[in-house]
């Protein structure tokens, strides 16, 4: 939706690096209760003069989940399946945490 204030706020920048994936370092990030409080998170470079980090940022992931779970649940009620926001939320939460896990093991 164009008149939508979320359309015209940058809310992620993806970054896809070219080549093979090598990081050197695994780099989790957490934010402070001020950053939460603004739903902000700092942006980290995950590649820096040939050197990449795989960079982990569970606070940001699950304020983004968070935002398309308010979503669903908002577009469901026009629906016969109903969704509930904060169970979606947490099971988005719980299958990052999965994934995360899973990739953490393949480039330990």
């Amino acid at each position: 939706d164009p008149s939508s204030k979320m359309h015209s706020s940058p809310k992620l920048k993806l970054q896809v690096l070219m080549g093979e994936s090598n990081p050197q370092a695994f780099l989790e990030v957490s934010c402070s209760g001020q950053c939460k409080d603004k739903a902000a998170a700092p942006m980290l470079k995950p590649q820096e003069g040939g050197q990449a980090v795989f960079v982990s940022h569970l606070d940001a992931a699950s304020l983004r989940r968070q935002e398309l779970a308010a979503f669903f649940a908002k577009m469901s009620r026009v629906t016969p399946r109903k969704i509930n926001q904060k169970s979606l939320h947490a099971r988005m939460d719980r299958h990052g945490l999965l994934a995360l896990e899973t990739t953490g093991s393949r480039i330990a």
